[in-house]
């Protein structure tokens, strides 16, 4: 008997090159399902090998949901799985008729999932959170911020028929915030692309961060924490610390607070901003790091470069907050410090190479378990389970 394909429409950008949706679109049984994707409107998506039939349909403007609905009329999909994230189909207008698309979606009769890749926890928003995205003259007034993520968190997961979000965290804000019953939202781990088998680690006297350059990172709490560790010992001036990681537009202020902050604890020789790295060069500090490093003040997402740092079996210092306290187990595949103590998190894992050693190969567990086939598989176990 003959299996008969799911054929699904996945809603998504595509770009960069460790964009999500690419990893999860390539690892898909295309001999499970007939994929379409559409895509954003960027000819080097055509481009891309094993992701599909990709239609470049998204364009950001206030036209977006009728092309895709008339797409969808042709294709006449079984499920449509939309990828969600602030900012991915438009601006603030766009954004906010969203949850409309979806109620169309529904009326057409189509069959919605949405993967919700951040999710805000409403006690969280207020003056502070503001200025980590806005700055500090920012005149947004929180209270507009919660009705905004009340508005969109609780119509989109109400209106669609299964969500899928990337930490149990995640998952409790949903239900416990804004209302949404736990049977309709499912848990899938970030994927990991697993690299470490691929190529020899050489741990160098480096800590190696990657990611945005912005408040909501809390680089200043990792970077003074350096400047105590190097305090500490000669020995310690040793390592270095290693920044890289590009600007978000409204947020450039960020970059020009750690560069002047830099300066002023005299730590140029041994704290560097790298700027934007291509993807060869940030694998190649990766796996080469004695220890990659995530800070953070905040956490509304999974983190991607996270799940790079596990597929070079990396061990990881993290905040311990948020989706981190998830994500890595303190002491066993990772390490988990409070925003003030960065200086011991150094201490500790510049000063304990068998640590390091046993954690990297724990990450290397959890890398495998965490594979994108794997991942994908359980999306795949979702589209059945939607049918």
């Amino acid at each position: 008997m003959m299996y008969k394909k799911i054929k699904i429409v996945m809603i998504t950008s595509l770009q960069p090159y460790s964009n999500y949706s690419r990893f999860l679109c390539q690892n898909i049984d295309k001999n499970k399902v007939d994929l379409i994707v559409y895509s954003e409107n960027n000819k080097k998506n055509l481009k891309i090998e094993n992701c599909g039939n990709i239609k470049l349909l998204l364009d950001r403007s206030i036209f977006i949901y009728f092309r895709i609905i008339k797409e969808l009329l042709n294709d006449k999909p079984d499920i449509v799985h939309l990828q969600y994230e602030l900012n991915m189909y438009g601006g603030i207008f766009v954004n906010l008729i969203f949850p409309f698309f979806l109620i169309i979606l529904k009326i057409l009769r189509f069959k919605v999932l949405v993967t919700m890749h951040s999710v805000v926890d409403g006690k969280i928003i207020n003056k502070d959170f503001v200025k980590l995205f806005r700055g500090d003259n920012s005149k947004i007034p929180a209270s507009l911020l919660k009705i905004y993520f009340y508005y969109s968190h609780f119509f989109i997961a109400k209106i669609s028929n299964l969500v899928i979000v990337h930490t149990n965290i995640l998952k409790n804000i949903l239900s416990n915030e804004y209302s949404i019953s736990k049977k309709k939202i499912f848990v899938i781990h970030m994927g990991v692309p697993i690299m470490f088998d691929k190529y020899k680690n050489n741990n160098k006297n480096y800590f190696f961060y990657f990611g945005y350059i912005v408040r909501r990172k809390g680089l200043e709490n990792m970077i003074l924490g350096f400047k105590k560790f190097l305090d500490k010992s000669k020995n310690n001036k040793r390592f270095k610390l290693l920044l890289s990681g590009g600007v978000i537009k409204g947020q450039e202020f960020a970059k020009t607070e750690f560069q002047n902050l830099i300066k002023k604890i005299n730590v140029k020789n041994n704290v560097k901003l790298l700027g934007f790295l291509d993807k060869d060069e940030i694998h190649e500090y990766c796996r080469n790091a004695y220890s990659c490093v995530m800070p953070a003040v905040i956490t509304i997402s999974a983190s991607g470069p996270l799940s790079m740092v596990f597929g070079h079996g990396k061990l990881c210092i993290a905040s311990k907050v948020g989706n981190f306290k998830e994500e890595i187990i303190h002491m066993h595949d990772g390490y988990l410090i409070a925003n003030n103590k960065w200086d011991k998190a150094f201490e500790y894992v510049a000063n304990n190479k068998k640590f390091v050693i046993k954690a990297e190969k724990n990450v290397k567990i959890k890398a495998l378990e965490r594979s994108w086939a794997n991942a994908a598989c359980k999306n795949i176990k979702i589209y059945e389970k939607l049918l």
